[in-house]
């Protein structure tokens, strides 16, 4: 087998070359960038903050007058059926007495 002749220093230089053009190319975030960031990311935060209460309090208040629907309509069902018990008492005994009469 016969070997081919490779020059390694040439190809590290060539790729040294290379990876100099890549690094010049890069971007790089400086100080100014990473603040910039952190400003924006702390406003984001107060207003994501700012957002939660404003559902929380709508919330609350969606569920007060929630509550205080169902309390409302828990009473109406209340005498509705305070009615409806006292009109089958008053039946029953109509009708207790119309089969004493009638035996």
């Amino acid at each position: 087998m016969t070997d081919i002749p490779f020059d390694t220093h040439e190809f590290v230089e060539t790729l040294r070359e290379a990876g100099k053009d890549a690094l010049s190319k890069a971007a790089f975030a400086t100080k100014a960038d990473i603040e910039r960031l952190t400003s924006n990311i702390d406003q984001l935060r107060s207003i994501t903050r700012a957002d939660i209460e404003q559902l929380r309090s709508a919330t609350k208040a969606n569920i007060d007058r929630l509550r205080s629907e169902m309390r409302l309509e828990m009473r109406e069902m209340e005498h509705r059926l305070t009615i409806r018990m006292g009109a089958m008492f008053i039946t029953t005994i109509a009708l207790l007495t119309a089969l004493d009469k009638l035996l």
